[in-house]
């Protein structure tokens, strides 16, 4: 052990012993973000004699040490927030602990290193006699500083936190022969402290001042090596990132020297740059209206340069904090210059009086320019002031620019204003839904801007600009008012939300759709077969999108507008011209035509199904479905998906159509279930459908496979058990879609009543007697009178024939006294014991449960128990005599 390191044991040792707090050691990397070193706890060793403070942080995992710095006079520490303590070591690697708790640092801030810092002001001021009380009274809370003392170091005190004779960095006044030095100095300030304090001593001694006459002694002597070192100043002052210092080299005296100094790049020394004739170039420019607020006019030239600045001359050298330091100084000039423009009546009413009494379409187009570049500044605010500044511009004729705008040769003036129409909508629709009602009440006027709108959607051959017209078109159509989307709102809630809703769409639906629809409706129509040879439909890209985007607002209509989509759809072939998209060899058109189709069915109206069963769409789309022929691809998926959204939702006029019609080429389509699925669910919806009527259950039934062989289908290794359990089970919106059943046992069941009424058992009654007597007579019993179980209905052995389900064995009208001798009935056929529950049907309005009761008594039949084998039953005559009576009673 060494001397240093005893002595050190010693007193720590002899010293009481530091509390512990526990922290968080924070490390920064080279991105600049701040790396989790691990978490322990942290104490303040006091160094004893010539030896130096530490703080020491122990590990709570393996107590292993994770920091251990000296406290040197010289770094800067800083107290951040109130549990953040941060320095930069030797190497420049800065450290930051956080504290658990605020007391713990306090403690290692207020307690320990206020020593140090009464020690360093006791050094610069070369005095004994300073007391710590005194010392105390200038520490302040939130911050302060450590900083070197010694004879030759110049002392930094923190801007928030410093000692008593509070002195600014001294820079030496600049001349040609220092600088290089000065560059030196200037570019090694790293921490945020030496940055404020180097530019709080360049603003309160006019430091940019005094370079430029060196500037433009340089610039005439073309002294490039000092120009370039005039250059590498300027730029670390404005990097020294000064809220005041930005503002004062961009004020109108200061702007063009330093820009100057800026034209001299070390990197490229053989190339000058212009930055001052362009900022010459912009202080000539005049606007259509002047403005006479100088300050405001100020401050649009001041945004130009802070612009100009931020993405032309330190496009390379920006970090985050400069970035956003120049974003907000541009943001608090567009608010200024926004609010006096806004609030100047004379100023808008003199500029949009230009739009309409000029006749220079020259000034007219520069009036446009210019409220193009005020609303680009303008999208800067936020949401609900663009909305105010829209509404208050609009009475002084705002939305009539676009008239001119949208129609101009020019593509960028059109792009511009598309690009403003676009974020004015989106802001505030029902503003530009009221400007065209107005405007369609002025016969006088010629042009509409609603008009226009639809009329370049269809002409314009730029896709982004197509794009664009098309959601301003949907944004304009949009009902929903923020409702859910996707739902459909009444006429009654519309107009409560939104007067003016209702009689934009009348007037759209009235007079514009058939201009919005002419690029649909010049697609030309060729036969769609599923077999042979399809003509391809060659339509251009152009034309290609707007189909692409008429089908989209589409599909947005026909989920939002109710009665008026319905009726648009009616009184157009729009069905028959979007198929003919499937002739197309492009993918995504055909998709838009498979999407429109898809937004149709999955609404299950039967007033869209019927029109395209009408239109036959699904034989171009089956065909689909053939040509792809089980590829891998979205556009065979989107046709399968929806067969199998029709299968699921079980809309019988489509399944129906889809069978009847396509059956037999949809059963080759074998690499998926949905075909098979398909047809298995129509034979479920016309089955119950054959079993409604009594009088037609024998030529139905006839008609039916054998149940061998309809049971054998469902158990097919093809049909999975969640497949089968899906058919088998029943709830409130599929009580009709039952598995496929032998159609002979719901009408057996049939006829057995629900409700036992008293005309019906005396009729049964006695043709049950009558019967009797005939077979009495046939077989020629003496004194037993026997049931025969048969009826003139159909019923159903155990084998699975169409018979008929055997009724409850009935009491004849013999007399009691009669012997009491039996007749034997073998049941061959299934039965049902007496006693046990049974389900009675009858044919009434509910269709629902006779299905369901028959799917019970279908599974009750396949039950293999002891039930189900053949039974004999004794009838004793007195039993059923006694019976009779009761009934009489």
């Amino acid at each position: 052990m060494t001397e240093d390191s005893a002595t050190r044991t010693s007193a720590d040792q002899s010293s009481p012993p530091s509390k512990r707090y526990r922290v968080k050691l924070y490390e920064l990397n080279p991105d600049s973000n701040w790396e989790d070193k691990g978490t322990g706890n942290c104490i303040y060793v006091t160094g004893t004699g010539e030896e130096l403070d530490e703080i020491r942080v122990r590990s709570e995992n393996d107590n292993s040490i994770l920091l251990s710095s000296t406290v040197v006079r010289r770094r800067v520490y800083q107290r951040q927030q109130d549990t953040l303590i941060v320095w930069t070591e030797d190497d420049n690697q800065d450290l930051a602990l956080s504290f658990q708790e605020i007391e713990g640092c306090e403690e290692i801030w207020h307690f320990y290193l206020r020593r140090c810092i009464c020690a360093a002001k006791v050094i610069k001021q070369s005095t004994d006699d300073e007391d710590e009380s005194h010392n105390e009274e200038n520490i302040k809370t939130n911050s302060s500083t450590l900083d070197e003392a010694d004879g030759n170091a110049t002392p930094k005190y923190d801007s928030k936190a410093t000692l008593e004779d509070d002195r600014q960095i001294p820079l030496d006044p600049p001349s040609l022969s220092n600088l290089a030095e000065l560059a030196k100095i200037l570019t090694s300030a790293k921490t945020a402290y030496q940055k404020v304090r180097l530019a709080e001593f360049i603003l309160t001694d006019n430091y940019i001042e005094k370079l430029l006459p060196i500037f433009e002694s340089c610039e005439d002597l073309e002294n490039l090596e000092d120009l370039h070192h005039l250059y590498t100043i300027m730029k670390a002052i404005i990097l020294l990132n000064e809220n005041a210092v930005i503002e004062h080299i961009i004020r109108d005296d200061m702007i063009s020297p330093v820009m100057g100094m800026l034209e001299y790049d070390p990197r490229t020394p053989k190339m000058k740059a212009n930055h001052r004739k362009i900022i010459a170039r912009c202080a000539e420019v005049q606007s259509i209206v002047p403005i006479k607020d100088e300050q405001t006019m100020s401050k649009i030239h001041q945004t130009f340069r802070l612009q100009y600045l931020k993405d032309v001359v330190l496009v390379n050298s920006l970090d985050e904090t400069l970035t956003s330091t120049l974003h907000s100084l541009i943001f608090f000039n567009h608010l200024d210059i926004v609010n006096f423009i806004s609030n100047d009546e004379d100023f808008l009413s003199d500029l949009f009086a230009v739009l309409k009494n000029s006749e220079s379409e020259e000034k007219k187009k520069e009036t446009i320019r210019f409220l193009h570049q005020f609303f680009s500044i303008a999208k800067s605010l936020q949401p609900s002031s663009r909305a105010g500044l829209f509404r208050t511009l609009a009475p002084f004729g705002f939305l009539d620019s676009f008239l001119i705008s949208l129609t101009d040769s020019e593509k960028t003036m059109r792009a511009e204003a598309v690009d403003l129409l676009s974020s004015v909508v989106e802001h505030d629709a029902s503003l530009v839904r009221s400007y065209m009602l107005r405007e369609s009440k002025d016969e006088k006027n010629g042009a509409k801007l609603l008009e226009t709108i639809v009329e370049q959607f269809t002409m314009d051959r730029d896709h982004n600009l197509k794009f664009q017209y098309a959601e301003i078109i949907r944004v304009l159509l949009d009902s929903n008012n923020g409702a859910t989307p996707g739902t459909m709102l009444t006429g009654e809630t519309l107009r409560k939300q939104e007067p003016d809703m209702d009689l934009f769409l009348t007037l759209f639906y009235d007079k514009y759709t058939t201009l919005l629809l002419r690029p649909l409706q010049e697609v030309e129509v060729q036969p769609l077969k599923l077999t042979g040879p399809i003509e391809e439909l060659n339509i251009g890209h152009n034309q290609s999108e707007l189909c692409v985007h008429i089908c989209e607002l589409l599909c947005f209509a026909i989920r939002q507008h109710g009665f008026r989509s319905k009726y648009l759809m009616l009184s157009t072939d729009c069905f028959v011209k979007v198929a003919q998209l499937l002739r197309c060899r492009e993918t995504y058109v055909k998709l838009a035509a498979l999407r429109l189709f898809r937004t149709c069915i999955s609404l299950t109206d039967d007033f869209y199904n019927r029109h395209l069963v009408k239109h036959n769409i699904f034989e171009p789309t089956i065909r689909v479905v053939l040509d792809t022929d089980g590829r891998d691809n979205l556009l065979n998926s989107a046709c399968l998906e929806l067969l199998e959204f029709i299968r699921k939702e079980n809309i019988k006029i489509l399944v129906n159509h889809l069978i009847t019609q396509f059956g037999s080429v949809l059963d080759t389509i074998t690499y998926v279930r949905s075909c098979k699925h398909l047809r298995l669910r129509h034979e479920q919806n016309i089955e119950p459908l054959d079993s409604e009527s009594p009088a037609t259950d024998k030529a139905s039934t006839s008609s039916k496979p054998p149940k061998g062989t309809m049971q054998g289908a469902w158990t097919s290794s093809t049909v999975d058990q969640d497949e089968e359990d899906y058919f088998n089970g029943s709830d409130e919106e599929e009580s009709d879609m039952t598995k496929p059943i032998d159609t002979s046992k719901i009408s057996a069941a049939l006829s057995a009543p629900l409700v036992d009424y008293e005309d019906e058992d005396e009729e049964s009654e006695t043709a049950a007697t009558n019967k009797e007597n005939e077979h009495d007579k046939s077989v020629g019993s003496e004194s037993t009178k026997g049931m025969d179980g048969s009826s003139n209905e159909p019923r159903t052995n155990a084998s699975g024939d169409a018979k008929s389900l055997p009724k409850q064995p009935e009491e004849t009208g013999s007399d009691p006294n009669e012997g009491s001798s039996t007749t034997t009935l073998t049941a061959s056929n299934k039965t049902t014991i007496p006693g046990s529950p049974k389900r009675k049907l009858e044919i009434d309005e509910d269709d629902e449960d006779d299905v369901l009761a028959a799917r019970v008594q279908k599974k009750s039949d396949h039950r293999q128990t002891p039930l189900n084998s053949p039974k004999t039953i004794i009838i004793n005559s007195r039993i059923t005599s006694l019976r009779a009576r009761k009934r009489q009673e």
